[in-house]
C-alpha cells in the first residue's frame, strides 16, 4: 500500500482484530467498531445518533434502494418520524427497520410504528439476519469489567433522563474522578448529557440493559 493511502477495517471486535493491519508506514486505516480499541495510538471519533430528519432520510434511502417506487416514507412523514424516533436515530436500528419495510412492501408504515411502540418487545421487533441490535450491544457489553457493568446498570435504572457523575459516585461510594474515567470508557454505550458532567442513555440501550439477567 502506498504511503498516504486509505484503508478501511469494518466492525472490529477489539484491538486484536486490527493489529498488524497497517500495511505500510504512513497509511491511514479507518476502523468502525462498537468497542474501545485501547492504546493503539488511534484517533477516536464517536458517531452520534441521527436527528429525526436525517434518520427519516436514511429510512427513505434504504427502502428505495430495494424498491425505487416505494413512497411510504414520503407519503407518511409523521409515521416515518415516529419510526425514526423509536429507533433512537441509531443507524443499525434504522436499517433494520428499512429491511423489514422493504421485505413487506405493502405493510403500512403505521403498523411498524405501532409494533415498535411497546418497549417490552421493541428490541425483538428490530431483528433481521445479520442486523440484530442486541447482538451488537452484546459485543460491547461483553468487554465491560464488573465496575463498568455496575455503572451501566445504575444509569439504566435511573428515573432521571440524565445523571451526574457526582450522583453516580455517591451510589458507588467511589471518588468522582474514578467514576468519571469509568463513564468515559462507556461512551460506546452511553452519551454525555446536556448538563455539565452528566450522562444519559439511549432508550434502546436502556431497554437492553434492563432486560439483561440480574439487572432488575
Amino acid at each position: 500500500m502506498e504511503q498516504g493511502a486509505l484503508a478501511r477495517a469494518g466492525q472490529a471486535r477489539g484491538p486484536a482484530a486490527i493489529e498488524g493491519r497497517h500495511e505500510a508506514r504512513g497509511a491511514t486505516t479507518i476502523v468502525t467498531t462498537p468497542v474501545h480499541l485501547g492504546g493503539l495510538g488511534t484517533d477516536r471519533m464517536v458517531l452520534r445518533p441521527l436527528a429525526t430528519a436525517d434518520a427519516t432520510r436514511l429510512l427513505h434511502r434504504a427502502v428505495t434502494m430495494a424498491h425505487p417506487d416505494d413512497t411510504r416514507i414520503l407519503d407518511h412523514p409523521e409515521d416515518a418520524a415516529r419510526v425514526a424516533d423509536l429507533c433512537d436515530g441509531l443507524p443499525l436500528a434504522l436499517r433494520t427497520a428499512a429491511v423489514l419495510l422493504a421485505e413487506s412492501p405493502h405493510r403500512p408504515l403505521a403498523t411498524l410504528a405501532a409494533d415498535l411502540a411497546d418497549p417490552r418487545t421493541r428490541l425483538a421487533e428490530l431483528v433481521y439476519p445479520d442486523r440484530d441490535l442486541r447482538t451488537r450491544l452484546d459485543t460491547g457489553h461483553a468487554r465491560l469489567d464488573p465496575a463498568q457493568a455496575r455503572l451501566l446498570r445504575l444509569l439504566a435504572h435511573s428515573d432521571e433522563p440524565e445523571t451526574t457523575t457526582s450522583a453516580l459516585a455517591a451510589l458507588c461510594a467511589e471518588p468522582e474522578d474514578v467514576v468519571r474515567d469509568r463513564l468515559t470508557s462507556l461512551l460506546h454505550l452511553i452519551e454525555s448529557g446536556t448538563a455539565p458532567d452528566s450522562w444519559r442513555m439511549r432508550a434502546l440501550v436502556r431497554l437492553y440493559v434492563r432486560a439483561r439477567p440480574g439487572t432488575s
